[in-house]
């Protein structure tokens, strides 16, 4: 144990081996009944990791803690097999060590399964070199037997979603493939995110973000109010939405993901080395491409460190009756055409953080949240007005063509 007594928080336990890990105890690292939040437990195997044990870190008066599990790659599936020859984590070690043995830690998220036990308010950890895939479906509060549990997976490969992935309450969501902090493969832009058809992604409300080097979303994505971050592995790597050339993620992908909160789109922050934050890094996207994005009634804010441009000028590159926030270092809708960025969306704003020009035209009336333009700034409401509802910072000229 490393339990706080009356304050204070809980401490940190790691059980770490340079090939395997076999726990099957258990550890409590819980606050103070007073305040304080949870501590942190490690269990990491190099090679292969059998977690069948029961971990504490809650905190009555505070934040819950974390748990880091920390093998190669990753399978959840129900039975806990760990190869197609029947070898069962935790009775018989000798196939651990034949020829037909892998280095995948299979995990069960079954109740009374590997995470049962964990405590309500905590954060799973799961962090692997290779492959995180999720076979059998994974929902926390009856893995656990306990709500509002989080989860974040980190893999320097792809993460694979086979399965439906449920969080109640207060839990988040974070999926980070092609980790930028893994120690094999970091950011070298071959993991894929990918949601398989028929499966869904559920929070009870609380915040998801997605990094990867690509993603596929067959799979519905769902979170309530909760916000929604999507970002790029690699800082400053060219993003295409809908329909332009080279798009990463399509108009049907997007259509997938359902929320109430704010659909950001080319900025996320990693969950750093540990899964908790530790030299946790903010990926920002370079220059964004869109066109023909049909988002329904979504809050969208793009966020880029160069340009943000459409296709071309012969279709409208993104509808919303939602509010679209563009933030953005470079110029917005200098290519592709004369009418700059064509839009269709309820409510337009504008940060833009450097000296760029923005030329908008909008295919009705054109609202203006808060704005900020470096630059000049041309506005054109092709069948209506153009109103505020923010305030308005141009430092250059300001033209509204009505």
């Amino acid at each position: 144990t490393a339990d706080a007594l009356t304050s204070g928080d809980g401490g940190k336990v790691i059980l770490w081996a340079d090939d395997t890990t076999y726990f099957y105890g258990g550890i409590s690292a819980i606050a103070g009944y007073k305040n304080g939040d949870g501590g942190f437990v490690e269990t990491s195997g190099k090679n292969y990791l059998d977690f069948d044990g029961r971990v504490d870190v809650a905190a009555i008066n505070g934040m819950g803690g974390t748990v880091l599990l920390d093998p190669t790659s990753i399978t959840l599936l129900s039975g806990v097999d760990s190869n197609s020859t029947g070898f069962t984590a935790g009775s018989n070690i000798s196939e651990l060590f034949s020829e037909d043995s892998s280095s995948n830690t299979v995990l069960n998220p079954d109740a009374s399964g590997s995470f049962d036990g964990i405590s309500a308010g905590s954060t799973i950890i799961l962090q692997a070199t290779d492959f995180i895939t999720v076979s059998n479906n994974f929902v926390l509060a009856t893995a656990t037997g306990n709500s509002n549990v989080s989860l974040v997976m980190q893999a320097g490969g792809s993460i694979n979603v086979n399965a439906n992935v449920t969080i109640d309450g207060s839990g988040t969501l974070h999926l980070e493939a092609d980790s930028p902090h893994s120690s094999s493969g970091a950011a070298d832009g071959t993991g894929t995110l990918n949601f398989a058809n028929g499966t869904t992604t559920t929070t009870g409300g609380g915040t998801a973000s997605f990094i990867g080097a690509d993603f596929s979303i067959d799979g519905a994505i769902t979170v309530g109010a909760g916000n929604i971050s999507i970002a790029e592995s690699r800082s400053s790597t060219t993003l295409a939405l809908g329909s332009a050339s080279g798009a990463i993620l399509s108009d049907s992908e997007l259509d997938n993901i359902t929320t109430t909160g704010t659909l950001t789109i080319g900025q996320a922050t990693t969950k750093g080395s540990d899964g908790a934050g530790t030299s946790a890094s903010t990926l920002t996207s370079g220059a964004i491409t869109l066109d023909e994005l049909t988002l329904g009634s979504k809050k969208v804010a793009l966020v880029s460190n160069s340009t943000i441009n459409d296709d071309d000028d012969t279709s409208t590159s993104l509808t919303s009756s939602g509010t679209l926030t563009l933030t953005s270092s470079g110029n917005i809708g200098d290519s592709g055409g004369s009418q700059g960025l064509d839009l269709d969306v309820g409510t337009l704003s504008i940060t833009g953080t450097g000296s760029g020009n923005v030329i908008i035209t909008e295919a009705s009336t054109l609202v203006l949240g808060a704005t900020t333009v470096g630059g000049t700034f041309s506005g054109t409401a092709t069948t209506g007005n153009i109103t505020d509802s923010g305030a308005l910072a141009i430092t250059g000229a300001a033209t509204f063509i009505t």
